[in-house]
This record gives structure tokens, C-alpha cells and sequence, in this order.
């Protein structure tokens, strides 16, 4: 009996061996993971916006944000202390309903609300020095159902809306015509839902999520002449000519892209880039059409996996020895958010990634006037998480985001990292207990 028994611990203690040998990336996952926190604003939250509020100290820059309610974050003290969130002294009435979208163009926060059960949407704005949110008219009476706001910065910053048709699934862009009257007008119909906005050289370029990009130009905005000023951008495709050359062909633009982002590159160039949603492939938008973004190696810039639509632009952050006096670097990303796609190891652990990719932004060409990354980065993160993948990877890297934005400076001088999730709230890179990590923002 006794010999039984010995021979039953040998085996177990053997199978035990096995099984730790093969599952300890998944072990040593799991020890890495610091202990989830409850955010402090739930849910799915929208996009980040900076807006300047005007108080008799003088101008604050407030970041922006809400799931239902509006939430706001800055130094304390009027600029002079530490950062936080809805501090009284920086107090704002709520639009009403339950926010959805928010956007700054010129002198106002604009906010998209849903109001009552869901089947009206209503935008309102409020300026600098303002305490109480107008409503603005929406005199297009064929898209009734605003869906989506983006504003481009240029001159003058323009806002845009995507809208529904409320008897069927019918979308159009609609525009401010006069902030000094606001009211929403026609741009274009039948171009599915509005994605993005950039405004580049005296155009105004919009994404949509299945009609590919839309070009307007301001003059006319201007003038009020639409149908004659805005195009559909086609896309352009290289090929070879008879003698070998390539080429640039136009063909239809029907690309469903989730997400735009313009940025100046490190050549002091003006780049407007979408994402493509199936593989998160990257195109550059221009004047006369768009056109994949390739690497120095020829293939073409992807995420790899489903695009969320978050693109953000990301620079690292220095720090003395000691961890003090932050400020910016020269290490520069563009951040795209991804979902789904089951992800396998060496080993026989897998799990389905989330989180986001990094594109490397400090290592660029051009080839016949065309973006060119020569950094082939599409992998798990690991500089904008110092390092620490394992880490990242049972944080962030479990859920899908919505939106990314890196603060600047004069908001807050660690120049913090956040992400509005689809379903965890919102999450921030701090240092917290257990070192720098991923985690909910409380």
C-alpha cells in the first residue's frame, strides 16, 4: 500500500512538472498583472478634447471627456497644482442627455447628445466663458440623426457631423455653416458614416466607414457652392506600365476606414492618415486620391488585426535619474487600436489580443512624394510600456479601445497616456503601486 502511494506522488509530482513547464509564460502572465482597479469613469467613454476655458485668472487648457456625463481634467489651482478630475473650481453645467461625442472647433466645446430613449440626437456648444450650452440647428431635413462630430483644425477649424437617415440606413456629412449662426447643412448624401476629419491646403478631408474619403474645399464652404467643391477621392493603386515603371492607377474608393489622424512627420510634413478596419491596413490621403503606406521593404503598413478606429500620436517621455522633472523626447509613435485575432504563442498558451500596435514615426522616407515608414513595427508593444509586454498584455492588451490621447505638458507635465475603452471605462499609463503600469483611472 505504502508503495502504492509512493509511486502515485512520483507521477503526480512529474505530470505537475510538465504541465508548469509548458504553462509558464501563462503563469508568469498572470504574476505580472497588477490588481484591477474601478474606474472612475465607467462604461465605454468618448474621445478626449482639449478646450481652453476663460476664467478672470486667465485661460485654462481642460481635457474633456464623457460616458453619459461630461468629466473634465486639469492642473488645480488654475494651472498652478497637480492635475485632477471635476474639480469645482473648473465646474461646467452637463448638455443634457447622454453625451456621446465631443469635438472643439474655434472658440466652442461642441457636444453630441442622445436624449430621452435614443431616437434623437441633439449637438450643443458652449464657449470659453460661457455657463449655459446652446442648441444647434440642424435645417438638413433629410439626415435628421446625427451619428458622429469631428472638428479639423486649420483657418478657419471647421466642424463636421455624420448623420442618419431616421426611415433607414441611409448617412450623409453635414457641416457648420456659420458658427456666428450656427446651424447644420449639406455636404454630401448617401456616403456612409463619417469617421474622421483633417483639413490640409485649403481642403477639408473626411473618412467614412465604407465610402472611402471626401474631399471639400473651404471656398466652398465659404461661398456655399458645395456640389461643385466636394469629390470622392478615389484610391490610387500602384502598378506597372509597358515598360516596367510604376505607376499610379485610380480605382474606386470604397474603403471602409474607422479612423483618421493628421500629424506633422519629422520631415516637417503635413501627413493625413486613415485606417482600413479589415487588417488595419494604412493609407495616406492627398489631394488627388489615397494610396496604401508601405514599408522600405515594399509590404504594406497594417496593424495586422481589426482596427477600432483609435489612432493617436504618441512621444515618449524623459525623466532624470531620480524620476523627476519629466519632459518630452524625440521618440515618436502613431498608436492604432486593434481587436480580436487569437494570438499563439511559442508555447501552447493563446489568448485574443486587444489593446493597440506601435507604429514607428522617427524613421521615414518619401518615394515619388509618398510616405515611406522604413520601421517595420506592427507587434505587442513594448516602448510605450518601457518594456514591460508581459505586463501590458494582462492590462490594456485585454480590451478593445475606442479612443487614445497623450496629454501635453501645460494639462498635465507627466504628459499621462489615456484610453477610453469599449466596455472597461477610461484607462491611463501611471505609475502606481507595483511600477508603471496599465490600468483604470480612478
Amino acid at each position: 500500500m505504502k508503495t502504492n502511494y509512493f509511486f502515485k506522488a512520483v507521477i503526480f509530482i512529474v505530470l505537475a512538472l510538465v504541465f508548469s513547464c509548458d504553462q509558464d509564460p501563462i503563469f508568469y502572465t498572470i504574476s505580472t498583472e497588477p490588481i484591477p482597479v474601478k474606474p472612475r469613469i465607467q462604461g465605454g467613454p468618448t474621445n478626449m478634447a482639449v478646450f481652453e476655458r476663460t476664467y478672470p485668472e486667465g485661460k485654462v487648457s481642460i481635457m474633456y471627456i464623457a460616458s453619459g456625463e461630461l468629466h473634465w481634467y486639469a492642473k488645480a489651482e488654475k494651472g498652478a497644482g497637480d492635475p485632477d478630475w471635476d474639480l469645482a473650481e473648473y465646474g461646467i453645467p452637463q448638455p443634457g442627455g447622454k453625451v456621446i461625442g465631443l469635438a472643439v472647433a474655434g472658440e466652442h466645446l461642441y457636444a453630441l447628445c442622445i436624449m430621452g430613449t435614443g431616437v434623437t440626437t441633439v449637438l450643443r456648444r458652449i464657449g470659453t466663458a460661457e455657463n449655459e450650452w446652446s442648441t444647434i440647428r440642424n435645417t438638413e431635413g433629410r439626415y435628421t440623426l446625427i451619428q458622429s462630430i469631428y472638428a479639423t483644425t486649420g483657418t478657419p477649424d471647421r466642424l463636421f457631423a455624420g448623420a442618419m437617415n431616421n426611415s433607414g440606413r441611409d448617412y450623409g456629412i453635414l457641416y457648420l455653416k456659420d458658427p456666428a449662426a450656427p446651424s447644420l447643412g449639406l455636404i454630401a448624401g448617401d456616403t456612409e458614416m463619417l469617421s474622421g476629419a483633417a483639413s490640409l491646403g485649403g481642403f477639408h478631408y473626411l473618412s467614412t466607414r465604407g465610402k472611402g474619403v471626401y474631399k471639400i474645399a473651404e471656398s466652398g464652404l465659404v461661398t456655399g457652392q458645395i456640389e461643385s467643391n466636394v469629390s470622392q477621392l478615389p484610391e490610387l493603386v500602384r502598378k506597372k506600365d509597358e515598360n516596367g515603371n510604376e505607376i499610379m492607377e485610380p480605382a474606386a474608393g470604397n474603403r471602409l476606414f474607422m479612423g483618421m489622424i493628421q500629424f506633422t512627420d519629422e520631415l516637417n510634413n503635413d501627413v493625413i492618415i486613415v485606417i482600413e478596419r479589415n487588417g488595419g491596413t494604412f493609407f495616406e490621403a492627398r489631394e488627388n486620391g489615397f494610396a496604401r503606406i508601405r514599408y522600405s521593404n515594399g509590404t504594406n503598413a497594417a496593424s495586422g488585426r481589426f482596427a477600432t478606429g483609435a489612432l493617436a500620436l504618441w512621444r515618449m517621455v524623459i525623466r532624470d535619474d531620480d524620476g523627476t522633472n519629466p519632459r518630452p523626447g524625440d521618440k515618436e509613435m502613431l498608436i492604432a487600436g486593434i481587436q480580436g485575432g487569437l494570438f499563439s504563442s511559442t508555447t501552447t498558451s493563446s489568448s485574443f489580443t486587444h489593446g493597440y500596435v506601435e507604429i514607428d514615426l522617427n524613421s521615414i522616407t518619401y518615394e515619388d512624394g509618398w510616405l515611406v515608414l522604413n520601421n517595420n513595427r506592427n507587434i505587442s508593444p513594448d516602448i510605450t510600456v518601457d518594456g514591460k509586454t508581459d505586463r501590458y498584455t494582462a492590462t490594456i492588451g485585454k480590451h478593445p479601445i475606442n479612443h487614445m490621447y497623450q496629454t501635453s505638458q501645460e494639462i498635465d507635465v507627466n504628459m499621462t497616456f489615456f484610453a477610453s475603452t469599449q466596455t472597461a471605462g477610461l484607462w491611463s499609463y501611471r505609475n502606481r503601486e507595483g511600477g508603471w503600469q496599465w490600468n483604470a483611472e480612478k
